[in-house]
């Protein structure tokens, strides 16, 4: 009785060992597509009154140095194209936009990536949203492996515009029992059948 529980107790261990081991920590190498709206943000630019929405699309490739199993920031790549509307708030006849920069490459501070902060990313040169050069700020925030949301700023004088942003990493879905040979590489699977032995065990001394 005394090697059941013996098993048991080192059963769990194992399977609560597991599941630490399957809880990855985020990471944010690799390439990232966005998207960000603005919509319905007025603005005012040499006293006249404008509405204006925008939709971008780019892609921000972060580069860092791995030390220690941590991330440090390197640089990153940056492309993005866009198309706005805006209209004279007093006016009901939109003008459409259009602009495009990168690709820029910005070198960064060698900080160590902290997931819960978050990282910052913007064009080298001010983009021309509605023939008004503004600056460009986004802020993303990882809300899982591949996935990141955060805000875009455009700053024009002392004016600006903001929206959301989603952004996407792109990876690739590991094959069916890929991995390295390993206990809890085999997943979460294979340590719940851990568990299973010993009752399996008791079983079959009761019968």
């Amino acid at each position: 009785m005394k090697g059941l529980r013996f098993s048991c107790f080192v059963a769990v261990l194992v399977f609560l060992f597991c599941l630490s081991s399957s809880a990855e920590a985020l990471t944010i190498a690799g390439t990232w597509d966005y998207k960000a709206v603005i919509l319905d943000s007025p603005v005012v630019i040499d006293a006249v009154s404008y509405d204006f929405s925008a939709e971008e699309t780019g892609v921000i490739e972060m580069n860092v140095t791995v030390s220690d199993g941590n991330e440090y920031f390197n640089n990153y790549v940056i492309t993005g194209s866009g198309k706005g509307c805006y209209k004279e708030s007093v006016s009901s006849v939109w003008k459409e936009s259009s602009y495009s920069f990168g690709p820029y490459t910005v070198p960064m501070e060698p900080q160590k990536y902290d997931s819960s902060i978050g990282w910052v990313a913007t064009p080298r040169d001010p983009v021309d949203v509605f023939g008004v050069p503004a600056w460009e700020r986004i802020v993303l925030k990882q809300t899982g492996e591949h996935t990141a949301e955060g805000t875009i700023y455009l700053t024009y004088g002392d004016q600006m515009a903001s929206g959301t942003v989603l952004a996407t990493r792109r990876h690739e879905e590991p094959e069916p029992w890929s991995g390295s040979s390993g206990m809890c590489n085999a997943g979460l699977a294979g340590c719940v059948l851990l568990l299973l032995v010993p009752a399996a065990f008791l079983r079959k001394r009761k019968s």
